[in-house]
């Protein structure tokens, strides 16, 4: 049986996206890089009716779906290059005696994680295993994402950063400088009696155990 599935996987598998800006053009060519670019569909790249540049939203009569895709991938609102789906795209909706297609539509919302790294640390510079090599060996293909050497070679702009969840956590890190441990001890304690306290106070609701 699993061989059978990994025979259509390789021959039958196709995922539909369309490419309307920055964000959808990123997830496509990752896409293909975890993929490969044979599964690959792009139902419509919106460079091609912008002359060159993402802009207006290519009409739906122009798109190029796969008959039977595993799944359609869409940005609804694409920030940097300034697109937004003005509705749910009609096309992609559930068609009378068809099954209902998944579709995937990136909402996301922003948030940070800091990570502090010697540079000395991160990978050479060196060749990268072709993706396509490894999923001939069956191994497995980590998120372009998620590799440090590729939020340094995009000096931690790689993806859009929220300004204020920035200096949220700026604000937090002086914080923690200034209070130094015992500080933050203190402080920790300070929160727990008071956390506590409300617990204890409404013995109804809530049943404080020890922890042993």
């Amino acid at each position: 049986m699993f061989e059978l599935l990994k025979k259509f996987v390789r021959s039958e598998l196709k995922v539909d996206y369309l490419v309307t800006g920055s964000w959808s053009l990123k997830a496509s060519q990752e896409a293909e890089r975890l993929l490969g670019t044979e599964h690959i569909n792009k139902v419509t790249d919106a460079r091609e009716a912008n002359g060159g540049k993402f802009g207006k939203i290519p009409d739906e009569s122009t798109w190029k779906l796969s008959k039977a895709s595993a799944l359609i991938y869409y940005c609804d609102n694409e920030t940097v290059d300034g697109v937004e789906f003005p509705r749910f795209p009609k096309i992609l909706g559930p068609k009378p005696g068809e099954e209902e297609p998944i579709v995937i539509a990136d909402m996301s919302t922003t948030g940070i994680t800091i990570i502090i790294i010697k540079e000395s640390l991160l990978p050479p510079s060196l060749p990268t295993t072709p993706p396509t090599l490894l999923r001939q060996l069956g191994l497995p293909i980590g998120p372009i994402v998620l590799e440090y050497t590729t939020i340094a070679k995009n000096n931690s702009f790689y993806n859009t950063v929220s300004i204020f969840d920035v200096y949220v956590a700026g604000l937090v890190l002086k914080s923690l400088l200034n209070n130094k441990v015992d500080g933050q001890l203190a402080l920790a304690k300070k929160k727990a009696a008071i956390i506590y306290a409300m617990l204890e106070s409404h013995p109804n609701f809530y049943e404080v155990r020890s922890k042993q």
